[in-house]
């Protein structure tokens, strides 16, 4: 009779847990628990910076495709690995004596554009946030 109660006990308690655990795991998630994707997001200033003095670093952070051109003389040219110019000077350390400048930043995106009064160049970039990285996603560029 021991030995019946004691199976019935435990029998009942692993019913319980069994019965407790796939309540639990079909309930998912608590309410107002959000999963994180990635980490935060990469600060900007940090990015712009390195992309115009790290090489490889500006490399990796070109996106595949690339939208945008080259334009030279009339002549335009899709961007590529084999072509890119590489941005070595951040649009507010440019000349203000030989170039104009606007930019425009949001929380997702940064955009610069930069010309001569002359028309003899003109430029465009437009950087936006996917995921947690900034990546550069647009590049227009056009010298007479």
């Amino acid at each position: 009779m021991k030995n019946l109660f004691r199976l019935s006990s435990t029998f009942i308690v692993f019913l319980f847990a069994f019965l407790f655990s796939t309540e639990v795991l079909s309930q998912g998630k608590p309410k107002g628990m959000v999963k994180i994707k990635g980490g935060p997001p990469e600060d900007f200033s940090l990015f712009y910076t390195r992309f115009h003095t790290d090489s490889l670093f500006q490399m990796s952070r070109l996106r595949d495709p690339l939208l945008g051109m080259k334009k030279i003389q009339g002549q335009e040219f899709p961007w590529t690995i084999n072509n890119w110019d590489l941005m070595n000077t951040k649009v507010q350390e440019m000349d203000l004596s030989i170039f104009k400048t606007r930019i425009k930043t949001r929380k997702k995106y940064f955009e610069q554009e930069i010309w001569t009064e002359n028309g003899n160049y003109y430029s465009a970039h437009r950087f936006e946030l996917h995921g947690s990285k900034w990546y550069l996603v647009f590049a227009y560029q056009e010298s007479l």
